[in-house]
């Protein structure tokens, strides 16, 4: 502490720069012109970082900011001449005047990670007018920059940065806008974190601000439903009270008197009849419904459902459908029961029927469970039960790689070319015989088929299903098209680089060498392993750690993907492998620089010439969207990485305990 102090009083009393070593503005400009990026002046953070490490940047921050370290070098350097002005340092904190607007959210063109974005509210923001420009747009313009820093830094880093935030504009009596809590609450839901929405709830409501809009509390709802989604599949044991106790009130042991509930849009009403009107299809009510279902509410669950209940529309397919999205939340978090119960309210609402429930996007999830599955066909009649028949047999038809045709009124292969398939060695054998008409599967559109259905499934044994389709069609490809992430910008961008890329999958049975897993011992040694079965956990990695959280993902291995420029070209492997999303039920392609074989435990490479991952469909069913489990999903998923993959431990597999005998 010694050479510390004396450093500073050194600072303080003996080097002083002389009038003529004065550092502004203006000189700076003259060491950095417009051909060179200049540093950015120094914040207070920066400025004793330096004093005490001679480094501007966090310790764990590997980007150093050479120019501005050197720049303070010179500064710091420089002989003071005893009983000159003190040099000024600080001159360069001022706020800024009106002509420096552009210039704030230009520098926010490059901000991509949480130490930016405070060096810059540090620098600029000290008075109104610097307060109001961070807050343009209804704080649209830093939502972003937060969104973007999620790349490089933790949920937690960026509440961090949010609570700084507050805590600077109360102190300097700045307006703080209404939008800013929103966004604080966003990510406080995305991060799952009861203290961080107690803390914004407590100060939005000492401010006495407006309730949310229908748009604020849509995408705090559905923030808080996917994070939960995510927690529970990695943890099924996870607790979700805290969270019920800040949005409901339920499960607190001290009553609160501001919750979550009582600002969001649908509970804004002076009466009952004003309640029932917002608790609709056309408000998204739903997905706060879900939500409630996922948490383990109750009272309040029914009180919301109740009101749902009574806005149903039969004749309106989107109306149905939002109720059928309820149930299966209730499906889920393991109330079939409740479920079912809620099916015979719609029913009965609907004059006996369930209109539309053929094509509702999930359909298999509510036929797939024992209860539920039992109860429908009793509930649907009339043209809705003949469609539901008609899914159970298109379902069975894919699941065996034939298709009906209504001219020649019989089945066929869909096979894309017969002489490939698996069962051609069995040619002068007899197969099933189906509409009179000996048909044999197809490769790709029934092992896509299998995985539709089992993909997602909890039980090992399921899952091994899969692989044995894998072994049974490996090697016989199957072209596929990218979607990349959605993103209109990357796909424009891909077309014009690549024009004739083409894209086919290999499929194959890849089981991990490695194992990392821990696995119930009491169980049946037969059963699959997640190392057998080829699923693998890609954590985001966030500042060299591998991180938990709502950008994991959890995957199968299916095989490599090849790529070519042309129908002239040879095929060569890509570096991707293709996996299943067991979560969100989807086909990717992951980055992993090599195409076959075992890959490694470790950080994946991210420098993928389609970036470190990409949603996939197959080019027989182009225009296909994953329909998310529990909805719409709101957050994107990270496309750039780094990822770090190890085998999955798969804690959402259910594995058949036997008793000792």
């Amino acid at each position: 502490m010694g050479g510390l102090h004396g450093r500073v009083l050194l600072l303080q009393s003996r080097r002083r720069l002389s009038s003529g070593n004065v550092f502004s503005r203006q000189s700076m400009r003259s060491f950095y012109p417009a051909t060179t990026k200049r540093p950015h002046d120094p914040s207070p953070s920066e400025l004793l970082r330096f004093a005490l490490r001679d480094s501007t940047e966090p310790i764990h921050d590997s980007n150093s900011n050479e120019a501005l370290s050197a720049y303070l070098r010179g500064l710091f350097v420089t002989e003071w001449k005893l009983n000159a002005p003190p040099v000024p340092l600080w001159t360069s904190l001022k706020g800024f005047t009106s002509r420096d607007q552009e210039l704030l959210w230009d520098a926010n063109i490059d901000i991509t990670d949480v130490s930016s974005l405070r060096s810059l509210i540090e620098r600029y923001v000290k008075n109104q007018y610097a307060a109001e420009i961070l807050q343009t747009g209804n704080c649209l313009l830093l939502y972003h920059a937060l969104q973007r820093c999620q790349r490089k830094n933790t949920l937690a880093e960026i509440l961090l940065l949010l609570r700084d935030l507050f805590a600077r504009l109360k102190r300097l009596q700045l307006p703080i806008q209404p939008e800013l809590y929103s966004i604080a609450l966003y990510f406080a839901s995305l991060d799952l974190s009861p203290s961080d929405l107690r803390h914004f709830l407590d100060d939005h409501r000492h401010k006495d601000l407006p309730a949310l809009g229908r748009k604020e509390s849509l995408q705090v709802v559905r923030y808080c439903s996917e994070a939960l989604d995510c927690r529970i599949f990695e943890d099924p044991y996870y607790d979700p009270n805290p969270i019920l106790s800040v949005t409901t009130g339920e499960e607190e042991l001290v009553t609160k008197p501001h919750n979550l509930h009582d600002i969001l849009f649908w509970t804004q009403t002076q009466s009952t009849d004003q309640i029932d009107n917002r608790f609709n299809f056309e408000n998204n009510a739903q997905d706060y419904i879900c939500l409630l279902a996922r948490l383990g509410n109750d009272e309040v669950l029914h009180r919301c459902w109740s009101h749902f209940l009574e806005n149903i529309q039969p004749k309106n397919y989107h109306s149905c459908i939002a109720a059928y999205q309820i149930v299966l939340a209730l499906i889920q978090n393991v109330q079939s029961e409740t479920a079912v119960k809620w099916l015979e309210d719609i029913s009965q609402k609907c004059g006996d029927n369930l209109p539309f429930i053929a094509k509702f996007p999930n359909l298999r999830s509510f036929l797939s469970d024992p209860i539920v599955g039992e109860a429908i066909p009793d509930l649907v009649r009339g043209e809705d039960y003949l469609e539901l028949l008609e899914f159970c047999l298109e379902d069975m038809d894919r699941r065996m790689g034939v298709q009906w045709s209504p001219e020649s009124e019989s089945h066929f292969s869909t096979a894309l070319d017969p002489s490939e398939s698996i069962y051609e060695p069995f040619q002068d054998q007899l197969l099933p015989k189906i509409g009179n008409k000996y048909v044999g599967p197809d490769h790709g559109g029934q092992l896509y088929a299998e995985l539709r259905v089992h993909g997602c499934s909890k039980s090992p044994a399921a899952l091994g299903r899969v692989v044995d389709m894998l072994n049974d069609h490996d090697g016989q490809s199957q072209k596929v098209i990218t979607h990349l992430d959605y993103n209109m910008t990357r796909l424009d961008g891909l077309r014009s680089k690549f024009e004739s890329l083409e894209l086919r999958w290999v499929p194959e049975h890849s089981p991990i060498e490695f194992s990392n897993s821990q696995i119930p011992a009491l169980r049946d040694s037969s059963e699959p392993t997640p190392s057998t079965l080829g699923l693998i956990r890609a954590r985001l990695i966030i500042h060299g750690v591998p991180q938990m959280g709502i950008d994991n993902l959890h995957l199968m291995q299916l095989g490599c993907m090849d790529m070519r420029y042309g129908p002239d070209h040879p095929w060569q492997p890509s570096g991707y492998i293709v996996v299943w999303d067991r979560h969100c039920g989807e086909l990717l392609g992951l980055y992993v620089g090599q195409g076959t074989g075992v890959i490694d435990c470790g950080p994946a490479p991210s420098d993928g010439p389609l970036g470190a991952l990409m949603h996939l469909t197959l080019s027989t069913n182009p225009d296909e969207r994953t329909y998310y489990p529990s909805g719409t999903r709101t957050h994107s998923r990270n496309c750039w990485g780094p990822y770090y993959l190890d085998v999955d431990p798969s804690a959402d597999l259910e594995y058949e305990v036997f008793p000792y005998v």
